[in-house]
């Protein structure tokens, strides 16, 4: 946490996972439904990757930056717990493709600054260091489009059972109306 520690590499917060905890802040104060669902896509799937897979130095000795790397990972991985289960958040899929859009057009857009800064933020230009579930995606560029494909696959997944929900709601709410 000192200047003299300062990485640009690491210092700014443009790690999906960086990010996310901004906009479950901004999820958990005003539940506004664009962060809420940001919270929920990201931080139930791109955050886990964090978690299963730590960066080698996050399992080292503790430090400061080991407590909050862990502390801060948790806390976004439970936030969309609360807000799906405990608040009653129901994705739509305009959730899905607006959280979709805006991962795909961060990578494009944190790419040429990584290559311009020499970074890897996102980790869209290389592979995390040490061990990683990317690690089975392929070489770069091709894990980056499977990425792509295996976070809009799974966040379907995690949309469609709301959806179905809602359809089944609406038409109980329908085929009730019509009985005396």
């Amino acid at each position: 946490m000192l200047p003299v520690n300062w990485n640009i590499g690491s210092a700014l917060p443009l790690h999906y996972s960086d990010v996310l905890r901004f906009v479950t802040a901004i999820a958990l104060i005003r539940q506004s439904r664009w962060a809420v669902a940001i919270a929920y896509y990201w931080g139930l799937t791109l955050n886990i990757q964090a978690i299963v897979t730590p960066h080698p130095s996050m399992l080292v000795a503790p430090s400061v930056g080991f407590f909050l790397y862990w502390v801060l990972h948790i806390a976004v991985l439970v936030a969309p717990l609360v807000l799906v289960w405990g608040v009653g958040f129901r994705s739509k899929w305009r959730d899905f493709w607006r959280t979709y859009v805006l991962a795909i057009v961060w990578a494009i857009l944190i790419m040429p600054m990584n290559a311009l800064l020499g970074t890897n933020y996102g980790f869209v230009n290389h592979p995390p260091d040490g061990a990683s579930l990317i690690d089975w995606l392929g070489p770069w560029p091709i894990y980056v489009v499977w990425m792509a494909v295996i976070a809009g696959i799974l966040w379907a997944v995690m949309t469609w059972p709301w959806t179905l929900q809602q359809r089944s709601g609406r038409s109980a709410r329908s085929s009730g109306a019509a009985q005396p």
